[in-house]
């Protein structure tokens, strides 16, 4: 009878390992569904973080380049650094392109004012009439007609004329030919054929305007 009762005790003892076991691998499977449900849940939060995130940076954008025309240039700037470093998707490449477009010429009036922050006077001037050239690179271009920017471009070059004027008291016509000098001096370096005679002319001439607008003077540093 107590052999009876020693088998039946073992079997119970084996049944509820068995069960123990079972109950186990139910709770490592649960665990598997719990992660996985979690990592999905977080993959869908971050494509949805980054969708929200790239909708506003457009919207953003969109609403910097509109501002500018008429009001500052500097929206320009905003906008392109509202797109910096975001895949352009297909629906936005045209704002993307009105940007890129507008910014090649905006972005010598930036180098103007950090030329003018380190008190590289000429430095500044080369980019107001680089601008310039800029300016005449792309107007009346396929691409500008077809973008709808033509004005854009046109309140830049305003901006870049009058700053020309105020700070080195270059007229619009004085500006032309500078422009013109810079483009037979092979526009600053922007080509490989550059004209050194006309270079060294052209910095004469850059050199002589700042030294007539007093911005050297010692009362100005």
């Amino acid at each position: 009878m107590a052999k009876e009762e020693k088998k039946a005790k073992k079997l119970e003892e084996a049944k509820q390992i068995l069960e123990e076991m079972k109950e186990t691998r139910i709770n490592r499977l649960g665990a598997t569904i719990v992660f996985v449900f979690f990592a999905v849940c977080g993959i869908v939060l971050l494509s949805g973080s980054e969708i929200f995130g790239y909708a506003i940076s457009i919207q953003s954008a969109e609403n910097n380049f509109n501002k500018a025309l008429n009001n500052n240039v500097k929206y320009y700037t905003d906008a392109y650094n509202d797109i910096y470093g975001l895949e352009i998707k297909e629906e936005d490449q045209q704002l993307n392109d009105k940007i890129m477009t507008v910014m090649f010429v905006n972005k010598e009036v930036n180098s103007y004012n950090s030329y003018m922050r380190l008190g590289d006077y000429e430095a500044a001037l080369h980019s107001l009439l680089l601008g310039l050239y800029r300016y005449g690179t792309y107007y009346g271009t396929t691409e500008v007609i077809a973008l709808g920017i033509d004005k854009d471009l046109d309140f830049v070059r305003t901006h870049i004329l009058e700053t020309l004027k105020a700070n080195f008291d270059v007229s619009e016509d004085e500006a032309e030919v500078l422009r013109s000098m810079l483009a037979k001096a092979g526009a600053g370096g922007m080509h490989s054929d550059i004209d050194e005679d006309a270079a060294r002319e052209y910095n004469l001439e850059l050199y002589k305007i700042v030294l007539e607008s007093g911005l050297n003077d010692d009362s100005n540093n």
